[in-house]
């Protein structure tokens, strides 16, 4: 396809509004190969939002694509697009991940501004008056939102981006639900990987938050698995919902977590202490150990976080940090009456680009710390974290 096709497809195209999940804009990348060309789609979008035919449909995706919003220079094409569109949160954390700390400081004035207009309507108002408008025949576009739909939008996102939007249904939610089911099912009937004390554990989980699940569990297990004595001990039995904190046996046995332990994994030889972290003092020093950290010449630390995978909205309940030698286990929720001294040795912990931090997937522990109120900034903040996935 000639240059000068794709410019017109583009012009053409970009003032058409479409919602974003239509997926129209992926599939305008795959069929004229924008990602090889990123600046030609980024240059005549960011033409488009400055004479006014730009719709949010397109300004939506180059922010959300990495590959077109490294190329944006100004952090203010969030207002634009918070005044046209619902901005999703993690569109947001997309466009100012791995940007320098002045353009993630910017995107933050952006934000507030935003939240600035949404309680002041004669703010909202200037910012209206200086976009570049013009009117088109196309349905939705030409206009921002409706002073009433921008505020809502913007308090949900703001709400998000701190981890503050809880839903209301605290319990599993019932997709994940089905599809927990049945993956459990199969590792145990199909392909032997699991044991009936693994299926067990999901179905009881899922039984007990989700009763009207109970008959789903049982036809499955009967019809598809053949095994109607299990269907009917999940149809029939009292599930009771409360939370088991702890479990006695006679036959459990203790054991010292640094000793060897084959054929399981065990900790290095290096590593000389575990140690629960539950009070203040106890945190004081494990800062102090941080410290010598940044300033020695291994300033890397682990980590790791547990929270329950069966709630749709859970808090992380233990957090655990590595050192070299060293590993800590702290208790948050001891910290549950004084939640700012926590606050202000994860700020320490995680805003220190100094620190190397190592975590698997701790995107997703991020997220439990945000809801616990124990971190008050996004995950594109913490720039410093590696994924090993």
């Amino acid at each position: 396809m000639r240059w000068e096709d794709r410019i017109k497809i583009l012009k053409a195209v970009i003032p058409l509004e479409f919602p974003t999940t239509t997926k129209f804009w992926k599939t305008a990348n795959y069929a004229l190969s924008l990602s090889k060309y990123p600046t030609l789609l980024v240059a005549n979008v960011l033409q488009a939002v400055s004479e006014g035919w730009a719709s949010f449909a397109s300004v939506n995706f180059v922010m959300h694509e990495p590959v077109f919003s490294t190329l944006i220079a100004d952090p203010t094409l969030i207002r634009f697009a918070a005044l046209f569109g619902e901005m999703q949160p993690v569109t947001v954390e997309r466009f100012a991940s791995k940007r320098k700390s002045d353009f993630r400081a910017k995107c933050k004035e952006v934000i507030y501004e935003l939240d600035g207009m949404a309680r002041d309507v004669r703010r909202w108002e200037v910012a209206v008056a200086v976009c570049a408008l013009r009117s088109y025949n196309c349905k939705g576009f030409g206009y921002p939102l409706e002073y009433e739909v921008f505020c809502r939008n913007v308090r949900t996102l703001i709400k998000s981006l701190k981890g503050e939007n809880q839903p209301g249904d605290m319990r599993i939610n019932l997709g994940w639900a089905r599809a927990a089911v049945k993956k459990s099912a199969a590792r145990y009937y199909s392909d032997g990987s699991w044991k009936a004390e693994n299926m067990h554990e999901v179905l009881w989980t899922v039984c007990a938050q989700r009763p009207s699940m109970r008959d789903f569990v049982a036809k499955m297990l009967e019809s598809k698995y053949n095994d109607p004595s299990e269907a009917y001990k999940w149809r029939t039995f009292n599930i009771p919902y409360y939370s088991r904190t702890k479990i006695k046996s006679p036959f459990e046995t203790r054991m010292d977590p640094l000793s060897p332990n084959p054929p399981y994994l065990s900790f290095p030889e290096c590593v000389k202490s575990i140690s629960v972290v539950e009070n203040e003092k106890q945190l004081k020093a494990l800062e102090g150990l941080l410290y010598d950290c940044v300033v020695g010449d291994y300033p890397i630390v682990g980590l790791d976080a547990e929270w329950s995978s069966y709630a749709s909205y859970s808090k992380a309940t233990i957090f655990q940090i590595a050192l070299r030698t060293q590993v800590f286990i702290i208790d948050l929720d001891a910290f549950a009456l004084n939640i700012t001294v926590l606050s202000k040795f994860l700020d320490k912990l995680f805003l220190n680009e100094e620190i190397v931090k190592i975590g698997m997937f701790f995107k997703v522990d991020f997220s439990s710390f945000q809801s616990n109120s124990a971190v008050e900034y996004s995950w594109s903040e913490v720039c410093s974290v590696i994924q090993r996935t």
